[in-house]
């Protein structure tokens, strides 16, 4: 212990979770894997503590931290037995395998049973996706979750519903109750017959290129949730990812970006860095690279048009779709392209930038975009 009071005094460690994962590296904590879901979600507790807490001295947000984690917990200790006298509010997920006397169906109306999901993401979609077969009707999935509802009732199931909207599915059951007042079993029919079909694999192409480059990393980042470090340099490529986006979104809409305005346009992006010797010269470094970058794209604009900046990617794959976000689409002498902005480069991935440029080159069925 005293050898971590010291390391933490001289300031060899930027943040909390990098000092957790340098003492569970010590004491072998991944070498258990009976350990590592609790270890993984204690380093989720531990970074969302820390971004809450703005001190730059480490032992100061460790004594935060600790009291932080005292006042909370009681949620470590995980759900208490509910009483059996008392009424139970859950999810209908969560009633699964359960039955109780009287069941109420809250909000059964139209817009949440069946719930109705927003179409932006599937707008996002390029076209070439649109004639993929959707991998379970909506529809009757909704109407399988309702049978879940009503057949936790061993006695009466209440709906409560309005007037105005009631759910559709209301429509689909008998006009009038069962000689036992219970709702007849052949309800079976209605709920229960859609087809059962695994839904597809969603991956974003870093997940794909982390279990390539170290399967390990892969699981307990993606398996048992491990939180990443954000190193300088990623705080650092954030920044100036805002400030070019911002940038982008005004030339996309035609507007006019002066020198004062790009400036106004750093100062709002920048993620200051918690050790304010380091604050001034990393800023001056990321705005030089930003405002060389603004001046060259006003030497070009005639011959370079933005397209979108922040572009969803959804490509599908056999075995499911692979996601990403490009950092700009822009049209450069009438030829598509697709730009990724690096600030640092990864000694341990050098290939990864054209792996995911590549990536992102096959959601463009009919064109071949340059990288």
């Amino acid at each position: 212990m005293r050898t971590w009071h010291r390391a933490v005094r001289e300031d060899r460690f930027e943040s909390l979770l990098e000092l957790f994962y340098a003492i569970l590296n010590e004491v072998g904590g991944t070498a258990r894997a009976a350990l590592l879901p609790d270890l993984g979600h204690l380093s989720g507790f531990i970074a969302a503590a820390e971004a809450q807490l703005a001190s730059p001295d480490l032992l100061k947000r460790l004594g935060y931290f600790l009291r932080y984690a005292e006042a909370a917990a009681g949620s470590f200790a995980g759900p208490q037995p509910p009483r059996e006298d008392a009424v139970q509010v859950m999810t209908i997920h969560t009633a699964k395998g359960l039955e109780f006397p009287v069941v109420v169906v809250a909000d059964a109306v139209e817009g949440a049973i069946p719930a109705h999901f927003p179409e932006s993401v599937r707008a996002q979609l390029r076209r070439e996706l649109a004639g993929v077969e959707p991998w379970l009707d909506e529809t009757e999935e909704e109407r399988r979750v309702l049978y879940v509802a009503l057949t936790r009732a061993q006695d009466r199931v209440i709906l409560a519903t309005t007037p105005q909207a009631p759910s559709p599915f209301l429509e689909e059951f008998p006009s009038v109750p069962a000689p036992s007042g219970k709702m007849p079993r052949p309800a079976r029919r209605f709920y229960s017959h859609a087809p059962r079909r695994a839904p597809p694999l969603h991956v974003h192409h870093s997940q794909v290129y982390d279990y390539h480059f170290c399967p390990k990393r892969y699981l307990l980042a993606d398996g048992y949730g491990f939180a990443s470090q954000v190193i300088a340099p990623v705080s650092a490529g954030q920044s100036l990812h805002r400030a070019l986006e911002i940038f982008h979104r005004l030339k996309r809409d035609g507007e006019r970006v002066t020198p004062d305005r790009r400036a106004r346009i750093f100062e709002r992006a920048w993620v200051r860095p918690r050790d304010a010797r380091k604050a001034r010269r990393e800023y001056e470094n990321l705005y030089g690279i930003f405002e060389r970058y603004a001046r060259q794209w006003e030497d070009t604009t005639a011959r370079m048009r933005v397209l979108q900046p922040e572009q969803p990617v959804y490509v599908a794959q056999a075995a499911g779709i692979l996601t990403g976000r490009i950092d700009l689409l822009r049209e450069r002498d009438d030829a598509l392209e697709i730009v990724e902005f690096k600030y640092h480069a990864n000694p341990m991935m050098p290939d990864y930038p054209q792996r995911q440029l590549e990536h992102y080159s096959l959601a463009f069925a009919n064109e071949r975009p340059r990288l």
